[in-house]
């Protein structure tokens, strides 16, 4: 759901693209069980303020973009989510693997270090590169 909501909330022609949700699934479907799925993502969202900052116009139910603003009426964010392919490990013990064909961003951003929190502080992950 998140990867979704990320791939489709592309305002502008320039941002960088994500590989379709038919594209992911069809590589989870393909990945081992103890995969760990990695998504770093910004998107956009209108700022609160847009339409009484006269960035944005609005008229008639919709939006209008303001011509000669002096800002943008959007707000740049961030979203992160890593899970396991498989939720449940029935002996306690988790072993994931990171395959960098699981990792989606559309930032340009890559992973240097991964650390989890089990509990009983950060750990860092040592990741297999399959």
């Amino acid at each position: 759901m998140v990867y979704a909501d990320v791939y489709t909330s592309r305002f502008y022609s320039y941002a960088s693209t994500l590989p379709s949700v038919d594209a992911v699934n069809s590589a989870v479907a393909g990945a081992s069980d103890n995969a760990l799925l990695i998504l770093f993502g910004q998107y956009s969202t209108f700022r609160e303020d847009a339409v009484q900052q006269n960035l944005l116009q609005y008229s008639n139910g919709q939006l209008f973009d303001v011509a000669g603003r002096s800002q943008s009426p959007c707000i740049l964010q961030n979203t992160f989510a890593a899970y396991p392919k498989q939720s449940n490990f029935s002996n306690g013990t988790v072993t994931l693997q990171f395959n960098p064909s699981l990792y989606y961003t559309n930032t340009g951003a890559s992973i240097q270090l991964l650390q989890a929190d089990f509990g009983g502080g950060f750990q860092t992950i040592v990741l297999i590169v399959v």
